[in-house]
């Protein structure tokens, strides 16, 4: 990613607002380039949350610019298709006799189930922390970003959702930077948050320098629940110490709008911002994937790629639902996993 690269643009949004089905919908076009499922992993290099970094002069900004464009062209790729199940689980027992916790892989549980004994594991992954937390997505089948200077239209999208509260920094370090802004039901996005606290070992972020006591996450029968924050992490994370769960979710949700909201006029006074909602995705792919493809600049093939059914992303079990589970990047056309795997079961009965 040469310096001459136009900027990039940035995914903004909440934990569990939506943002990985629309980022899995702009992705099939073919005609962007990402570092994967999120980029938190650079970021925790360059600005990582619990840092006190302060104002950054001009030219510690510039040399984090080169930083992030320096990792991003070494890392990103142009996404071409999804591993399809089988080649999944291919890859999920290759990694589990290279001892990685397949519990932690982004596969429905019953397909966990049916070929792995257990025990599994609870708390967070090994590596959790350093970047994405679990569940840990398997790479698309890609190619590389062309190298510097090949002629070639390129759109980089980068998606974090703790870019809401680097939003400075963003405009500091990409001042012709676009924004696609995505929001849920605040209600709906406070139920997901629920769930993802509540799960047994997904959505890890952060361990924390100072002891958290949320009432119905943190117990003294899992000790980590006294450290380890969940999904993302907002600037004012100490003033929910001795709150309830429902309570930080609504302020995760209230924090990451705020902060967007704080920019919005400038960035629209810019052009560079275009905003959408989880509704209309799901509602009117195409007409969302159009609108939003013309903002980047995709080509009318590629918004028709786009548009088209997004793979299931981030299921979670719902505690207590007698095994319900909600998935962020389900669209209604696409069958769900339990219905892959009884498809498969029954395929199997007739070999």
């Amino acid at each position: 990613m040469p310096e001459s690269a136009p900027d990039p643009t940035f995914l903004l949004g909440c934990g569990r607002s939506g943002t990985s089905l629309l980022l899995a919908h702009l992705q099939q076009s073919g005609e962007l380039f990402t570092v994967g499922r999120d980029s938190t992993h650079i970021w925790n290099e360059l600005d990582h949350p619990l840092a006190q970094a302060g104002r950054r002069s001009a030219s510690e900004v510039h040399d984090l610019r080169q930083q992030y464009l320096a990792t991003f062209a070494a890392q990103s790729f142009r996404y071409i298709r999804e591993l399809t199940l089988d080649e999944k689980l291919i890859a999920l027992h290759y990694l589990a006799v290279q001892g990685v916790p397949p519990e932690y892989m982004d596969v429905p549980e019953e397909l966990l189930r049916e070929h792995f004994a257990g025990p599994f594991a609870s708390g967070p992954s090994p590596v959790a922390g350093k970047g994405e937390s679990a569940p840990y997505a398997f790479a698309p089948i890609g190619t590389k970003a062309p190298p510097p200077g090949q002629e070639e239209r390129r759109v980089f999208i980068d998606k974090d959702t703790r870019h809401v509260y680097r939003l400075p920094l963003l405009l500091a370090m990409f001042p012709q930077a676009k924004f696609i802004w995505i929001t849920r039901d605040s209600a709906e996005v406070v139920d997901s948050l629920v769930r993802a606290w509540q799960h047994p070992r997904f959505f890890f972020s952060y361990q924390l320098p100072e002891p958290l006591d949320i009432n119905g996450y943190t117990t003294p029968e899992h000790p980590w629940t006294s450290h380890w924050w969940n999904v993302s992490l907002p600037p004012s994370w100490r003033d929910y110490t001795g709150a309830d769960l429902r309570t930080v979710c609504s302020g995760q949700v209230q924090s990451a709008l705020a902060h967007v909201e704080e920019y919005r006029s400038r960035l629209n006074r810019n052009g560079s911002l275009v905003t959408t909602t989880y509704a209309d995705v799901v509602a009117d792919p195409r007409a969302e994937l159009e609108r939003i493809g013309a903002f980047i600049g995709l080509s009318a093939e590629g918004v028709a790629k786009a548009a088209a059914p997004a793979p299931q992303l981030v299921s979670i079990r719902t505690p207590n639902s007698g095994g319900a589970r909600e998935d962020e990047g389900q669209d209604p056309v696409r069958p769900r996993a339990s219905t892959m795997l009884r498809q498969r079961q029954e395929r199997s009965k007739h070999v």
